[in-house]
């Protein structure tokens, strides 16, 4: 193997002071030294100049951060916001969260109360956010969430609604109502209610839940055992028949739900959901007079 040119030339000059040749080797030898090291510099500035490049490159653009500050690419929003501390100050965990924003200031506001005149200070997506933290947190303070007309509610706001649901003790009413919810959010809800026995009043009418959506939440009405009214109508599709006879099995089950908001078609389907309806009221009226 060959060596370096410049470490040859080196050991030559050491070679040369060892034979005892003179003062003018031993000028040579650092002269050489010089160079070797100025090579060595340069290496290493070439080196920090394609770190520098690569980093460069591999940085987030100002809209990615700027994605990332929403949520809306994290679907773990309920470890982050569980995880979160105000005692040390803003954390990288942290920073999906409202910064402006404690579970000492209370439940969020309704979107159709941020008013265009308090947006600047009081923006949609920052109560949006606050309020998935306090569900997550489980904060008793929370019962009631309304998100009616939210215009930047995503799936990934849907994912994380659920899973903080899927926990929570204290919510007893979700208005979802023209919230741009999909399907994939209607079958991570339906999911949650079959253990979830809390929330009391679910609305998700005008929305975009599919008819896979509608029956999985039919499905789930046979093991939930909190809500009492469910409002699904004004979705961009109908139902179909397979969910309306899905809610009609159900019912049979389920001894809680009082009212139930869905356009139904088949009419052997709407009699069966009728008929489990006025039972149940009429079991929580026996109830209410019992207990009175």
């Amino acid at each position: 193997m060959s060596s370096n040119p410049d470490e040859q030339q080196v050991k030559a000059a050491a070679a040369a002071v060892a034979a005892g040749e003179g003062d003018a080797v031993v000028v040579e030898e650092a002269v050489v030294a010089e160079a070797v090291e100025g090579v060595e510099a340069l290496k290493v500035d070439e080196a920090l100049k394609v770190d520098e490049a690569v980093n460069k490159a591999q940085a987030p653009t100002p809209k990615e951060v700027s994605k990332r500050n929403t949520i809306a690419s994290l679907p773990s929003f309920v470890a982050r916001a569980s995880t979160a501390s105000s005692a040390s100050g803003p954390s990288r965990r942290a920073s999906l969260v409202p910064l402006s924003r404690r579970a000492a200031d209370g439940p969020p506001v309704a979107p159709g109360a941020v008013t265009a005149a308090v947006r600047a200070t009081n923006p949609i997506l920052d109560e949006l956010l606050h309020a998935l933290q306090l569900l997550a947190a489980n904060d008793p303070a929370l019962t009631q969430l309304d998100l009616k007309d939210c215009p930047v509610f995503s799936l990934d706001h849907g994912s994380a609604l659920a899973d903080a649901l899927r926990d929570n003790t204290h919510l007893t009413t979700l208005n979802l109502c023209n919230a741009r919810v999909h399907t994939r959010t209607a079958c991570e809800l339906a999911a949650v209610l079959r253990v979830n026995s809390t929330l009391q009043v679910l609305n998700l009418e005008s929305n975009a839940i599919a008819p896979l959506g509608i029956k999985l939440l039919a499905e789930s009405l046979a093991f939930n055992t909190g809500l009492i009214d469910v409002r699904l109508t004004n979705q961009k599709q109908a139902a179909g028949i397979d969910a309306e006879q899905t809610f009609a099995k159900a019912l049979v089950k389920n001894e809680k739900i009082i009212k139930l908001s869905l356009q139904f078609r088949d009419a052997a389907s709407r009699n069966a959901v009728d008929r489990a309806i006025m039972r149940n009221k009429d079991t929580a009226r026996k109830l209410r007079l019992a207990q009175q």
